[in-house]
């Protein structure tokens, strides 16, 4: 029996290492006690964690990794008759997109750790004879034997595909990560840098003690401890840059189990692709794994989005919290193109959102094209409530997109909705029903003015004086402009745009609802409107 190391919830970072460990535990069966906010486990359970870390690694994202589209792309082409011209193309199809992936420099350094093993087939060179071949029954056969060899060695080329887009982006220049071990076994590589140190570590006892870890408080020296420069946006070169310290000494270490600790954070975050999503709570251990039952989502899930799963399960056992004690403001993590972004998800978000939930779900998978960048509006949206900032910039500019190109951006319904919903202090059934009264009647002005002869022309020109009048919050000239419209109809206006228009926030809503009517978005149709508008 070993020592018994007790560790307790800090940072948010800390807390998704935590979580990883844990993750890590419950797959390997090893014995781990919870109590409250802090864990307690034998040393002894480290012996072998290596193992259990990267199978755990390999069964948590061998589905949202390269490989698997590989396998993908490969199965397309069993069912193929090679006798059958008309499957040629399929065929290259799919082997274009499998050699591409092979030629890839982070599978290069597998190849040489399978050569290392004494496997000397080489798949660059079989990958172009299989291109250069002409004969398709010749070439299929080449590929199965090609894809039998990537099976065979499939723990390093998934662990590979690991490394980089889900390791990566939380840690680098240590084990398997540092340039020069590149092409060394992986268990290897980890148990040197991590898992050794930590099975192996005693703490330094007696009056002496001068350092201690800065998470659990255990007392290290300058040999044993480590520093974090290693993580991410998170620890100082403490060989370059010592002026950080006081009297340029460096008095930050991790001791090796905390450092083996932050090596799991990959596991702790929820992850799809290389973007992952962490909610932060330092209370309980067992709400932290609650608020993040989303361990990964595929990266080619188009109507699914990592961002969208976790928050979504976060109201779901938020809900279940509420009945039992007040939720204290929530910390959310995202680790997205090289960065950390932080949001706080407050009382008054929370319920923004849970009475939005319908609305926000009716965002998710839909891009739209803005000159040269797609903009993920879920995405869009969601962080611009986070941040307090409101959307009507954003649907100013789809709105004019939509107008321009004849699209019906549906979709708008719902962002406006919430834009209501998120600023009406207190009023959100109101100011939904003016949105849903302003579709309406921007709808019933539309089937006029189109009559018979379904003139698009006309809803367009007076869309963009509209439109003029709203950027600039002009009430009198959108007053005026509507009210010439229902003249030239010879129709009545409702007497109600008269007492809306009166307050700023609740015209802004009305009016970008009524352009929206105007223009046909009030109802999503199959054969209307574009999901992903260009």
């Amino acid at each position: 029996m070993g020592r018994i190391v007790t560790l307790t919830l800090n940072d948010a970072l800390y807390n998704a290492g935590l979580l990883g460990f844990l993750r890590i535990c419950r797959k390997s069966n090893l014995p781990v006690q919870e109590v409250g906010n802090t864990i307690n486990f034998d040393s002894d359970i480290l012996k072998d964690f290596t193992s259990h870390y990267l199978q755990t690694l390999i069964d948590t994202f061998r589905d949202d990794i390269i490989y698997s589209e590989i396998m993908e792309n490969y199965n397309r082409i069993v069912p193929l008759n090679m006798n059958q011209e008309e499957n040629y193309k399929k065929f290259d199809e799919s082997f274009k997109y499998i050699a591409d992936k092979l030629k890839r420099a982070s599978y290069l350094a597998g190849y040489e750790i399978i050569k290392a093993r004494g496997d000397l087939y080489d798949f660059e060179v079989e990958v172009k004879t299989i291109k250069e071949n002409k004969e398709y029954q010749e070439k299929r056969l080449l590929l199965d034997q090609l894809i039998d060899k990537i099976k065979k060695y499939k723990d390093v080329l998934i662990m590979k595909d690991i490394t980089y887009t889900k390791i990566q982006p939380f840690w680098t220049n240590v084990a398997f990560l540092n340039s020069k071990r590149n092409k060394d076994e992986f268990d290897l590589c980890f148990t040197e840098a991590f898992t050794k140190p930590a099975y192996e570590f005693l703490p330094k006892e007696g009056k002496k003690v001068q350092l201690t870890c800065c998470q659990c408080d255990s007392a290290v020296t300058k040999s044993n401890g480590f520093t974090m420069s290693w993580i991410n946006d998170v620890g100082v070169d403490t060989v370059r840059k010592t002026s950080y310290y006081w009297d340029f000494k460096v008095d930050s270490f991790l001791c090796p189990v905390c450092n083996l600790i932050y090596a799991c954070i990959p596991l702790g975050f929820s992850m799809q692709g290389t973007e992952g999503i962490f909610v932060n709570d330092n209370e309980s251990i067992d709400v932290l794994e609650e608020m993040n039952g989303v361990a990964v989502v595929k990266v080619d899930s188009r109507k699914e989005d990592i961002f969208y799963k976790v928050i979504d399960r976060f109201m779901d056992i938020n809900q279940e919290l509420t009945a039992q004690k007040e939720v204290n403001n929530i910390q959310v993590i995202r680790r997205s193109n090289g960065r950390y972004i932080f949001n706080i998800l407050s009382k008054e978000k929370l319920n923004i959102i849970k009475y939005c939930k319908r609305d926000f779900a009716a965002l998710v998978g839909i891009s739209v094209k803005i000159q040269d960048d797609y903009l993920n509006v879920y995405r869009k949206v969601i962080q611009s409530i986070l941040n307090g900032e409101n959307l009507y910039p954003l649907i100013y500019i789809l709105l004019h997109k939509g107008i321009d190109k004849s699209i019906r951006i549906w979709f708008l319904r719902y962002m406006i909705k919430i834009q209501a919903v998120a600023f009406s202090k207190g009023d959100e059934k109101m100011r939904e029903k003016v949105v849903f009264a302003a579709m309406k009647r921007g709808e019933e002005l539309r089937m006029r003015m189109l009559g018979d002869n379904q003139n698009e022309n006309k809803v367009r020109t007076l869309s963009y004086k509209l439109l003029n009048a709203l950027k600039v919050r002009n009430s009198n000239e959108f007053m005026d402009t509507v009210l010439r419209n229902y003249i030239g109809l010879g129709i009545q206006m409702p007497i109600s745009f008269l007492d809306i228009l009166k307050q700023e926030e609740k015209f802004l809503d009305f009016g970008y609802a009524f352009i929206t009517g105007l223009n046909g978005g009030i109802s999503k149709k199959e054969d209307e409107g574009e999901e992903n508008a260009k």
